[in-house]
């Protein structure tokens, strides 16, 4: 006894729903996939967040071999660009550092050549005060 109940049938599953359930997936296919390829888009061009943003969503729709794929090759990439900025910011960090010391080094320079002339200038004054008359 097939008895029809809120659009359902009772006891078998009516073809209407199968192939909606069919449609269904094959949508969730085409979204995980367009996902993916915005996601891998988007990291080659360097937006790592909306690439994450991308590959999180793919991989919370379906958790496939190509999502967890993506987001490893994502979480390399991030971890490349954050050795790079370290390195950059080290690199920043040392020049300051060495323009810091040549100016601290031109300094002293200038101020030992003023105190050779200072000396030089009382030698002076003391030998003109003792020249013989």
């Amino acid at each position: 006894m097939n008895c029809h109940c809120n659009g359902v049938w009772r006891g078998s599953i009516p073809i209407i729903r199968i192939s909606r359930l069919t449609d269904l997936r094959a949508q969730l296919d085409r979204s995980t996939g367009e996902l993916l390829e915005c996601g891998q888009h988007a990291m080659h061009a360097g937006n790592l967040e909306r690439a994450e943003l991308c590959l999180t969503l793919a991989k919370r729709i379906q958790d496939t071999q190509l999502a967890r794929i993506a987001l490893q090759a994502l979480e390399e990439k991030q971890t490349q660009q954050e050795k790079a900025a370290r390195k950059q910011i080290l690199r920043s960090k040392d020049i300051s550092r060495r323009r810091q010391i040549r100016q601290l080094m031109a300094q002293s320079n200038e101020a030992l050549a003023r105190e050779d002339l200072l000396e030089s200038a009382r030698r002076a004054e003391g030998l003109a005060g003792h020249r013989p008359r």
